[in-house]
Order: structure tokens, then C-alpha cells, then sequence
């Protein structure tokens, strides 16, 4: 077993646990909030278990991982959309009907939630250099996620318990639920890309674009993201010149270089992204 595997493992098994504990928490202190980041939780383990089926499948079947990750973000999108409907209808009964909370669990419950979705996010910082793809960098980016909407629900606890006002409750869960809209944005699955990863997410340059590129091509990509100043395809052009000379014909030949876009040469859209976070920009439709 690869220490990502672990690692995602580890990741998995807290995400269950933090799930368990909103849930119970959310049910015993009857709070939509905490119920609502559970559900959060929910998605991101699934999210969680499709990268471990990947990391399973990586380098062994291209085509079978490829239908896996598309099935994922399916999933992905099926649950958070379910659950930020269910959550945006309870809410509203709740305007009309306000319930009772129980503020304390629901503080701690969400202290819990907080400090192990910190647990979560340092498990993945003992990453490789490597291991910084594109999965990898979006499951940290939804636990951190968690994590703050951990701490609005302790904030909102905190706001209930001195102001008394439980509307804070529904209205949380109002926000959450658009959270949860706005990430069930499906991803595309005809996008490829390479390059090397740093710490700050920035994308560095790596060899063989060309040979990448029609690698892409051939796995059904469309759009190819590569590095900065890397889209470009350098190669030599065989030029001869003859002239006669003493009766003779004098030939030289040069090699002239030249530099074409890669994706003319091979009929696919190629684009250069500086981070991460612009490369995620083109993943979401």
C-alpha cells in the first residue's frame, strides 16, 4: 500500500467520524447548522473514496480510471445537490416554525468537527512533492472548506447562546446549502494536464510536452493544460541551397529552427495555466 493510499485512508476514516459526530450532535441539539456541514462532510468522503479507487487503478487501467472519476463527480454532484435541497426546504420550514437549540452540543459538536477537519488537512501536507495533483490539491481545498464552515457553526452557537436568537440557526444552514449549490458544478472529464506542482500550488515546467499532448489526444482529451511557455512545439527544419560553382554544384544544407503551436500540429486546444487554481477554472463547467 503507497503512502497515499494511507494517507487517504486516514483522511477517510476522520471524515466518517466527524460525520458521525455532526449527525449526532445536529439531531441531539436539533441545529440545521451542524446537520448541514454533516451532509458537507458527507460529499467530501465520497469525493475522498473515488480518489482512492483512482489511486488504486493509476497507471493500470487509463480507461477504467477515467470512467471511475467520471462516475465520482456524478456522485458527487447527485449528493450535495439532494442535500442542499433538503436542507434549503428544512430551513425554510424552520423560519415559519423556529425550534428549539440546544446551543453547547452544538458548540462542541462543531469544535470537534473543526479541529479534526485541521487533523485532516495536516495528514495531507505530509504529501509528497509529487503527490500535489490536481486530486489531491482539491480534497485539501474542501477540507479547508469544512473547517471554516465548522467555525461559522461555532460562531453561531456562540450568537445563540448570547443573543438567544435561533433564526441564526436557519440561516446558517441557508448558506451552507449555497455553498453546497455552488460546488455541485459538474466537472469535465475531456480535460488533461501536465506539469510539476510546488508548495504554492504554481505550475512548473516538465519535459516532453509534445509526446504529452498526443498521449491526451489519444486518451479523448479536447483541452490540454500545460505550463507557462510550453505550448509552443520547438523543432528543426531541414533546409538545403545549391549553387554551381566551377562547373560543379555546391550544396549546403542548415537546420533552421522553428516553433509551432502544439495543439495546431495536433488538432487539440492547448492552454497554459500559471496554478492550480487556474487550471481549475477550465475542470469546472
Amino acid at each position: 500500500m503507497s503512502a497515499e493510499i494511507r494517507r487517504y485512508w486516514l483522511v477517510l476514516g476522520i471524515a466518517v467520524l466527524i460525520f458521525l459526530i455532526e449527525v449526532l450532535g445536529g439531531i441531539i441539539s436539533n441545529s440545521l447548522a451542524l446537520l448541514s456541514d454533516a451532509g458537507h462532510v458527507l460529499a467530501d468522503a465520497a469525493a475522498v473514496i473515488i480518489s482512492l479507487i483512482t489511486a488504486y487503478q493509476a497507471g493500470k487501467n487509463p480507461e477504467k480510471e477515467k470512467k471511475i472519476r467520471s462516475i465520482g463527480v456524478y456522485l458527487n454532484a447527485g449528493i450535495l445537490g439532494l442535500l442542499s435541497i433538503l436542507i434549503f426546504w428544512e430551513a425554510c420550514q424552520r423560519f415559519q416554525s423556529p425550534a428549539k437549540i440546544a446551543g453547547g452540543i452544538m458548540f462542541w459538536s462543531a469544535i470537534a468537527g473543526m479541529v479534526l477537519n485541521y487533523v485532516q488537512h495536516r495528514i495531507l501536507k505530509t504529501a509528497g512533492h509529487e503527490e500535489h495533483h490536481l486530486t489531491h490539491q482539491a480534497i485539501s481545498w474542501h477540507i479547508l472548506s469544512d473547517f471554516w464552515q465548522s467555525l461559522a457553526v461555532v460562531a453561531a452557537s456562540i450568537l445563540i447562546a448570547l443573543t438567544g436568537k435561533i433564526i441564526i440557526d436557519p440561516l446558517l444552514s441557508l448558506a451552507v446549502s449555497a455553498v453546497m449549490a455552488f460546488r455541485n458544478a459538474s466537472m469535465r472529464d475531456d480535460i488533461m494536464m501536465t506539469g510539476a506542482i510546488d508548495e504554492k500550488g504554481s505550475v512548473l515546467p516538465v519535459g516532453s510536452i509534445f509526446e504529452k499532448a498526443n498521449a491526451a489526444k489519444a486518451g479523448g482529451a479536447r483541452i490540454f493544460l500545460v505550463p507557462p511557455n510550453q505550448s509552443s512545439y520547438s523543432d528543426y527544419m531541414k533546409k538545403t541551397s545549391c549553387k554551381p560553382f566551377d562547373g560543379f554544384e555546391v550544396c549546403r544544407t542548415d537546420y533552421e529552427p522553428q516553433k509551432a503551436g502544439i495543439g495546431s500540429l495536433i488538432n487539440i486546444t492547448v492552454a497554459e495555466v500559471i496554478s492550480l487554481e487556474d487550471a481549475v477554472k477550465y475542470f469546472i463547467q
